[in-house]
């Protein structure tokens, strides 16, 4: 489905999760106009939320939906948006309705998560500690749907 956006234009909402590197996920919508947002410059002051759970999750969603409305009636239209800093959305709680409306037909949002590492990288990792790759695609595809979870597989 991502190719076919990047091929011309999909149909529907095009919301995708890469599991991968950002630069990856840049590369692959490189064609396309687009612009990215990095998550983290919008985190919330640990001063501005005493408690931080839903106070911090709240800010942070509308800071989130005030930056991309601001991309989105920016007067450079882009085709697609990169988000970086991911794992700050799962911090805080944050799902992905926040972007449903900034996505359609001629929009794509392209959200990166970066991939733990690989078992052959892991040094003396903690006890009791295992890695199944499969559970964080199977995650994703609960959460997104399996035709919008892009993975890279290799290195």
């Amino acid at each position: 489905m991502l190719e076919a956006f990047v091929a011309g234009h999909h149909a529907g909402r095009n919301l995708y999760i890469w599991g991968g590197d950002d630069s990856e996920a840049a590369e692959a919508i490189r064609r396309l106009p687009y612009a990215a947002l990095d998550v983290t410059a919008l985190a919330p002051d640990p001063t501005e939320c005493p408690r931080p759970d839903a106070e911090a999750r709240a800010l942070l969603v509308r800071r989130l939906e005030e930056a991309l409305n601001n991309m989105a009636s920016s007067s450079q239209p882009f085709a697609a948006i990169l988000i970086r800093g991911a794992p700050l959305l799962a911090r805080y709680g944050v799902g992905l309705r926040p972007f449903y409306p900034f996505v359609g037909d001629r929009r794509l949002i392209l959200i990166a998560i970066p991939r733990p590492p690989f078992p052959n990288e892991l040094n003396n990792p903690p006890r009791g500690l295992t890695f199944d790759p499969g559970r964080v695609s199977a995650m994703l595809e609960d959460i997104a749907g399996k035709d919008h979870v892009v993975e890279v597989t290799e290195r």
